[in-house]
C-alpha cells in the first residue's frame, strides 16, 4: 500500500468514527444510508448498535492505514491482511446485529390490513 492509499484510509476511518459518534451519541440513525424510522422498532437501541460498530471500523480502518505507514513492508501486509479479515467480520456482525432492532410481524398480516 502506498503512501498516499495509507493516508487515505486514516482519513475514512476518522471520516467513520465521526459518523459512527454522530450515530451513537447523538442520536441521528438517519445518517446512515436506508434508514428507515418506519421498519425500526428501537431506534436508539439500532443507532448504538450501528454507531458503536461503525467507530469500530473506523478504529480498524485508523490503525490499518497507520500500521502500513510506520512498519516494515512484510509487518504491514500481514496487519492489512487482518484488518480486512476484522473488516468483514464487523460488517457481518453489523448487519445481522441490526435485524434485532427491526420491526417484527407476519408479512401476509401486514399487506391483508394495507390491502383494505
Amino acid at each position: 500500500m502506498s503512501s498516499s492509499s495509507s493516508i487515505l484510509a486514516v482519513i475514512i476511518g476518522l471520516v467513520a468514527m465521526f459518523a459512527g459518534y454522530m450515530i451513537k451519541f447523538r442520536h441521528m440513525p438517519q445518517l446512515m444510508i436506508g434508514f428507515n424510522p418506519n421498519k425500526v422498532a428501537d431506534k436508539e437501541g439500532y443507532a448504538k448498535w450501528n454507531g458503536l460498530n461503525l467507530i469500530l471500523i473506523g478504529l480498524v480502518l485508523t490503525a490499518t492505514g497507520l500500521g502500513r505507514m510506520f512498519l516494515a513492508s512484510a509487518t504491514a501486509t500481514l496487519v492489512s491482511t487482518i484488518a480486512m479479515f476484522a473488516l468483514f467480520v464487523l460488517l457481518v456482525i453489523t448487519f445481522y446485529g441490526s435485524r434485532r432492532y427491526e420491526k417484527r410481524g407476519d408479512s401476509a398480516e401486514q399487506n391483508q390490513s394495507n390491502d383494505s
